[in-house]
């Protein structure tokens, strides 16, 4: 009984190894907006909808992260990505970065599972950075929008905070 005791402690030992990575991306010195959201301000200080801007480049960068005692201890505590971006967003011609997507997955170096249950193994995490590289369309390319009439029906369907058509405040 014991035997098996033994066994089934360092089978969940041996199988609970968690190294990796951690750290904290910086853009710091970026020289162009970056957005996690799908828009930006325009040179007008207006958002860039679709029909404003148009897509010019992807933008990708893969780093590693190294960390120690299963990441508590980042070896890399600041990552700074800004000259990466800063450089593909200069090649694409482009003016910003939307759809910012950051993942991060194992390393080869975790893959040594028996040594990963060691506290001083170091870990590592590879981290993908993706987005989409924009640039603002001059003004007379942009299509100009359709006034549509508007029915009672679809008044009835507005936001509860705009105001009526036809509506006058008062003097």
């Amino acid at each position: 009984m014991k035997t098996l005791i033994l066994t089934a402690l360092a089978a969940i030992a041996l199988s609970s190894g968690c190294a990796g990575g951690r750290s904290n991306l910086r853009f710091d010195d970026t020289r162009y907006p970056v957005s996690l959201s799908p828009t930006v301000l325009g040179s007008d200080g207006m958002v860039l909808v679709p029909a404003r801007r148009e897509i010019v480049g992807k933008l990708e960068i893969e780093t590693k992260v190294y960390g120690l005692l299963w990441a508590a201890v980042p070896l890399t505590p600041n990552k700074n990505l800004s000259d990466q971006v800063n450089d593909q967003i200069e090649r694409a011609g482009g003016q910003a970065v939307v759809n910012l997507r950051v993942t991060s997955r194992q390393c080869g170096l975790n893959s040594a599972w028996v040594l990963s249950t060691v506290p001083l193994w170091p870990g590592c995490s590879r981290v993908f950075v993706q987005g989409e590289i924009i640039r603002e369309r001059p003004a007379e390319l942009v299509p100009a929008p359709q006034a549509e009439p508007t029915t009672d029906a679809q008044a009835s369907l507005a936001h509860p905070m705009a105001v009526p058509a036809g509506f006058r405040s008062a003097p």
